[in-house]
């Protein structure tokens, strides 16, 4: 993605415009699979105490503003303090231009003296992913060594077989209504001795309770359970179980830079699923072949790469292919060039999936009309809630939102205009045919 320096007026004005404001106790960072750099600043004042170098993130997913406050009422003199801290902030870190982030203020209340209020944090808390030029270089010199350890056997772009030892499933259980920890016991006592554990569920709740939850345990080679149990993120790989994948399915998958986090956990998941007699068909895309920005025109603008196979070397090297051709560039992608390009190869998919960065909404959303099979859009990153811009999209294809939390699908159809949709712990509204965040 492009890094420029937000010009002062209009970040501080985005700042202020799409924040939501809260009063805590005590503030309390979040955790996840995403990274997060603290910038601390002196009680009273809009002084940063760490640095004096300018700080270059990735794609920003959410900004904490932290201070004080004896009340729920914001002084005067409050508001222009926060306006000279954002200041401060612009001055120290580059953010990414094409972000769409939340940016929250929080105000502590815990405090009963000014001595007590001086002890917590005050700054703020940026919550952000690796560069996509990093993770670029991270995923193409890795993805030989998973796939070698999927496969038991060294393999590298000239390799002529590899052989994956079939699977077989040996317990399928619904469970019902269970807790965070009742999940987590259960992955410790079955996820051992070559087995696999799928698990399926309807959503999570604000309450962290898993609902119509369900699992599918499978006896796997070695080399899948190796490569299944060093996984440090089970996001893709969940919400994909939870998927219907048919010998008509289509797989459409962003791989450009943002999105290498998750390539091993789509390769894991295919590796299992060809173990299980599984044929899929795939197009992979990459936004354009290293192109610039100006020569991607909607429509054309390439860096495809199809594969419709049950062989992991065919599937690899086309992964790999599209990895090395190009890792986007900007923020937008040609997400439905590559849907229209999988269904010109075959006309007969009753359905597509389409795996993509929560963040980076398609430059070619206006070819979404030509689609007519349902999208199942699979949100990579969406820790702090669905892009609305990706809720219009299933919206006016009449498809599904997946994220970790939860499945959504027919509320687009039976949702009125100013009525609410809730997913998770966000709200949104849908006001003159789209929706909207509501703060």
């Amino acid at each position: 993605m492009k890094t420029i320096l937000f010009t002062l007026s209009v970040f501080i004005y985005s700042s202020i415009a799409f924040s939501s404001i809260t009063f805590v106790d005590f503030y309390r960072p979040h955790k996840g699979h995403f990274k997060a750099i603290r910038v601390p600043m002196f009680f009273d004042t809009d002084s940063i105490t760490i640095g004096p170098q300018r700080v270059t993130l990735g794609q920003v997913y959410k900004i904490d503003y932290i201070a004080t406050s004896s009340t729920t009422k914001l002084t005067a003199y409050q508001k222009y303090l926060n306006k000279k801290r954002w200041v401060a902030l612009n001055e120290f870190v580059d953010i990414p231009a094409d972000s769409d982030f939340e940016v929250n203020s929080i105000y502590q209340t815990g405090a009963k003296t000014e001595e007590e209020a001086k002890k917590l944090f005050h700054g703020y808390v940026i919550y952000y992913g690796v560069s996509a030029e990093k993770s670029h270089a991270t995923a193409v010199n890795s993805i030989d060594d998973l796939v070698s350890k999927i496969c038991q056997t060294k393999v590298a772009e000239n390799t002529k077989t590899a052989y994956i030892q079939k699977s077989k499933i040996i317990d399928s259980t619904y469970l019902g209504e269970i807790s965070v920890k009742t999940k987590k016991d259960l992955d410790r006592k079955l996820v051992k001795n070559n087995h696999v554990i799928e698990w399926g569920y309807d959503s999570i709740g604000t309450d962290r309770k898993y609902y119509g939850a369900y699992y599918i345990l499978t006896k796997v080679s070695t080399g899948i359970f190796g490569a299944f149990t060093a996984l440090t993120d089970h996001s893709l790989f969940d919400m994909l179980q939870r998927s219907r994948i048919t010998d008509n399915t289509l797989i459409v998958t962003d791989l450009t830079g943002s999105m290498y986090p998750y390539y091993s956990q789509l390769m894991v998941w295919h590796a299992l699923k060809m173990s299980q007699g599984k044929k899929m068909h795939h197009i992979f895309f990459n936004d354009g072949d290293a192109k610039k920005t100006e020569e991607k025109q909607i429509g054309s603008t390439g860096g495809i790469y199809p594969t419709r196979s049950n062989d992991i070397l065919a599937v690899y090297r086309e992964m790999k292919r599209c990895m090395k051709g190009g890792y986007g560039g900007d923020g937008p992608e040609n997400n439905f060039e590559a849907v229209l390009t999988g269904i010109n190869r075959k006309k007969d998919y009753d359905h597509v999936i389409m795996i993509a960065d929560n963040w980076a909404l398609p430059r070619d959303t206006a070819l979404v009309h030509q689609i007519e099979q349902p999208i199942n859009f699979i949100m990579c990153g969406s820790y702090f809630g669905v892009n609305p811009g990706y809720l219009d999209l299933a919206k006016t294809n009449q498809g599904r939102i997946t994220t970790v939390e939860t499945s959504i699908e027919d509320l687009f159809t039976q949702l009125k205009e100013g009525e609410e949709l809730k997913v998770y712990d966000k709200s949104f509204k849908l006001s003159k045919g789209r929706f909207r965040r509501k703060i």
